[in-house]
């Protein structure tokens, strides 16, 4: 064998190794996971000051859908405004859509001084396939130094989660 031919052959066999590794991108098989998750809050009449914290759980079911403590920490978050949104940490990235009709959310507010401090809140989890569930409870809450703890149960907002998903399909 002459030399020529040996580094033909020997180019031959680096080429079928290397094509025999790639491989086609493959879509995941199952149902689509939750992805990421936040929380915005809607600051009523009534702000919360720079010394306060807001210690967020949010479940579905028995499942931990994600959490943040210390929200807001050393920020007062003023009258009449929406907060930019507050991303969990800690996502169930084994939570499907089918576990989140309903979930349940924690609020803890801690201060230092005398804040109380009014507000509702929107939840908003994404999922791998670009599905957004949203849950908003829409009326005031009040919380205290005294009365510093809530927890809700939220269904999901049909037409908002509808309408969010006809947009991303259309994109």
């Amino acid at each position: 064998m002459t030399r020529h031919m040996v580094m033909i052959l020997a180019a031959s066999l680096f080429v079928v190794c290397v094509a025999s590794s790639v491989q086609a991108h493959v879509k995941p098989q199952g149902p689509p996971t939750l992805s990421q998750g936040y929380i915005v809050f809607h600051v009523k009449d009534d702000d919360k000051d720079k010394d306060s914290t807001e210690t967020i759980s949010v479940l579905a079911g028995q499942y931990r859908i994600g959490n943040k403590d210390n929200a807001g920490s050393g920020i007062r978050w003023p009258d009449q405004t929406d907060i930019t949104p507050i991303y969990f940490d800690n996502i169930d990235k084994g939570i499907e859509p089918s576990d989140c009709d309903q979930i349940h959310v924690d609020i803890n507010h801690s201060t230092v001084g005398n804040d109380n401090f009014k507000f509702a809140f929107t939840v908003v989890l994404i999922f791998t396939d670009g599905t957004t569930f949203t849950y908003e409870h829409p009326d005031t809450i009040t919380q205290t130094k005294n009365d510093g703890h809530g927890s809700w149960d939220v269904k999901k907002s049909q037409l908002r989660a509808a309408k969010l998903w006809r947009q991303t399909r259309t994109k």
